[in-house]
């Protein structure tokens, strides 16, 4: 099989992701984050923001337009200081309707899975509007602590998702 056939489909002339690939390139490049900061004019004094965002160097700003083609939300960011390109996905709307859904049917695997059942569990804690009270702060500020580099592991222990065995 041709490796062009392995990842993309081709429609009408256009190249399509194939949502295995979207899957794969998110376990190397992607991060899931809960952004909490100061806001001293909110109830109480920090915002919270969900934030899935894929990091490459410019040369690969055609292939994360069509990540962002295949998720059908989110912006390209461009930043020169460094030379890359980041799809960034931050709306409510397109995290619940086009972001979890797909790494639900697709999961990832690794230590990203983890993060992405930690970045799940903050968007129904904002749905639900649990966010709204002090300890549904407090749960995404403990859950944006532990996600990512955050992430606490036992050296002891061997880590395998359930859904990769």
């Amino acid at each position: 099989m041709p490796l062009f056939n392995k990842f993309f489909k081709n429609m009408n002339n256009k190249c399509i992701l194939k949502p295995d690939f979207v899957t794969g390139l998110s376990d190397a490049e992607r991060c899931s984050s809960v952004r909490v900061w100061e806001n001293k004019r909110t109830k109480f004094k920090i915002n919270v923001q969900l934030d899935f965002k894929i990091k490459m160097l410019e040369n690969e700003t055609e292939l994360l337009y069509m990540v962002r083609s295949f998720f059908n939300c989110g912006i390209l960011w461009h930043y020169s200081k460094d030379g890359t390109v980041w799809f960034r996905v931050q709306d409510i709307y397109s995290i619940k309707n086009n972001i979890i859904p797909h790494f639900l049917k697709y999961p990832l695997r690794g230590t990203k899975y983890l993060d992405f059942l930690s970045f799940k569990e903050a968007f129904h804690i904002i749905e639900s509007k649990e966010h709204l009270t002090k300890k549904g702060m407090d749960k995404l500020y403990s859950l944006s602590k532990g996600m990512n580099t955050g992430r606490e592991y036992l050296t002891d222990v061997y880590y395998s998702p359930n859904h990769t065995k």
